[in-house]
């Protein structure tokens, strides 16, 4: 794991501790967060890393998986010229 990803890491931890603690405390976020000198901008946008992150991913994944498939059809062309090509000599 690389030192920026460890940090990541810990920062969602760190985030993830905070929301849990705004949540038991009754508060608004609003008022935790004010109450914690905290930005509640910081609070929504760590809140919902977590859900944004396996999206990106989702993302990139459909990406590679089109990527892979255009290969595979280019394969597959250059497969049946080879095959035209052998009978044609």
């Amino acid at each position: 794991m690389s030192s920026k990803s460890f940090i990541h890491q810990a920062r969602l931890q760190e985030w993830a501790k905070h929301c849990s603690d705004q949540k038991s405390s009754g508060l608004t976020v609003t008022e935790w967060c004010y109450q914690n000198h905290l930005s509640k901008h910081k609070f929504f946008y760590w809140k919902h890393l977590p859900f944004l992150q396996p999206i990106a991913q989702v993302v990139q994944l459909v990406q590679l998986g089109s990527s892979i498939h255009a290969q595979q059809k280019s394969v597959q062309v250059l497969t049946k010229n080879l095959n035209f090509s052998m009978y044609n000599i």
